[in-house]
């Protein structure tokens, strides 16, 4: 009896350290992201303000990107395996919907193209899923895209 006993407090422990390790993980594989961020992109609070920056961070296995705000490219973002910000054949999603909350209903998020006086074009590598996010396209006299 006292060894079943013990067997089932190592298994529960396990269990619940293996969940928390997994909790963990998934956390990290989420970035935040929008103008001003200058934390490590784990909360809103703490977004990073930097695409290249987000996609450096999830890079390895993939993740989301969440716009949990306005975020403005005005200069070539050139994501490049060269440059550290390639994510191969891991997919990475950018989203302003994430954990039931929609960023674009709460705080207004959009991905803006550029701005009153700057046009900007984003060149991905890697795959990319955009999804449930608004994405606003500015600039004066000059060619905007996201290419992938």
């Amino acid at each position: 009896m006292k060894i079943k006993f013990m067997v089932s407090i190592v298994i529960f422990v396990f269990v619940f350290a293996l969940l928390v390790f997994s909790a963990s993980c998934a956390q990290n594989n989420v970035v935040f992201l929008c103008d001003g961020g200058s934390g490590n992109g784990e909360y809103p609070t703490d977004a990073v303000g930097d695409f290249r920056e987000a996609v450096k961070l999830i890079k390895d296995n993939g993740g989301i990107i969440v716009v949990c705000g306005k975020y403005t490219f005005t200069e070539l973002i050139h994501l490049s395996e060269k440059s550290g910000t390639s994510n191969g054949k891991r997919t990475i999603t950018v989203t302003s919907v994430y954990d039931g909350v929609d960023y674009r209903k709460t705080n207004n998020a959009s991905l803006c193209n550029g701005n009153e006086n700057y046009s900007a074009n984003m060149i991905l590598a890697g795959q990319f899923i955009f999804e449930n996010i608004n994405i606003n396209s500015y600039g004066k006299g000059q060619e905007r895209a996201i290419i992938s």
